[in-house]
């Protein structure tokens, strides 16, 4: 009834969600959709550009009242809040007096009830926890391997599962390429795993581009180059490829990871089309 006729990123689907889900709209869809609009300030940025105002609380409200309903990407939305929110200036009140850990543990249990309802972006975050270098110790006999969340996050098609799990693999082959330049191991021995584990990187690298992921096609643009590189499984020393070398794809990878804006801008991508095309 709104997507058809009104749409739901212009001004006036959005003020229609906002007025359905502030008279008790009992619809998941309709109380999530409000807390993205409260959260990112999307409705004050039509009505005055220069002003964005966020409210991240209001926004709260709407992810617990459409997880009354068991939407997964609330129970997510809240697990980010809680575990992102104080390093960015979230002004939670009732979260003021917990300490990291707590809202770690809280976080978690968002994420791990969200992902028992099959959200990707859930199970990409509990792989983002997992991978943590300092994470504490109770957390990590309650949690699987960071490898066992992406795999799931990646076969579901979730944009940044599938990026890193590609980068796992990755330095599975990076470690495999050391090894064999150290002779510790033989070709024979891992050669078809060599080929397996990069097709299945290159896969993922790619379908997290083609969705508009930069940094993906940052990784791509280093493949397509054939770049001999340390950070990056190239095995044409061993006659192994997982792609044909293409300057002018590589070339186009790293202006569109250049370009392109997700979260974070890839300034690494920035870099790479300067140095490996700009500067030559």
């Amino acid at each position: 009834k709104i997507i058809s006729p009104y749409g739901i990123s212009g001004l006036i689907g959005m003020k229609i969600i906002l007025n359905m889900a502030e008279n008790n709209s009992h619809n998941p869809y309709i109380l999530y959709e409000a807390g993205e609009i409260e959260f990112y300030g999307k409705l004050t940025l039509i009505d005055s550009p220069t002003s964005l105002s966020p409210n991240k609380y209001k926004a709260l409200q709407y992810y617990r009242l459409a997880w009354k309903y068991k939407y997964p990407l609330a129970a997510w939305s809240i697990g980010q809040m809680l575990e992102k929110g104080r390093d960015r200036g979230y002004c939670i009140p009732e979260w003021e007096n917990l300490d990291d850990i707590q809202l770690l543990e809280m976080s978690i249990d968002y994420y791990q009830k969200a992902a028992e309802l099959d959200c990707t972006s859930a199970y990409n975050s509990l792989g983002n926890i997992s991978s943590r270098k300092n994470l504490p110790s109770k957390f990590k006999h309650q949690l699987k391997s960071p490898e066992y969340y992406y795999k799931i996050a990646a076969e579901n098609e979730n944009i940044y599962g599938m990026y890193n799990y590609a980068c796992l693999l990755e330095k599975k082959l990076i470690k495999l390429k050391y090894d064999l330049n150290q002779n510790s191991i033989t070709l024979s021995s891992v050669k078809n795993k060599i080929i397996k584990t990069g097709n299945l990187m290159i896969h993922y690298y790619e379908k997290s581009a083609f969705l508009g992921y930069p940094f993906s096609y940052n990784k791509l643009g280093l493949y397509y180059g054939g770049f001999d590189e340390s950070f990056i499984a190239n095995f044409a020393k061993y006659n192994i490829y997982f792609v044909n070398k293409n300057d002018s794809k590589a070339r186009s990878c790293f202006l569109k990871a250049a370009t392109l804006q997700y979260n974070n801008i890839c300034y690494i991508g920035k870099y790479n089309l300067a140095y490996y095309y700009y500067l030559n």
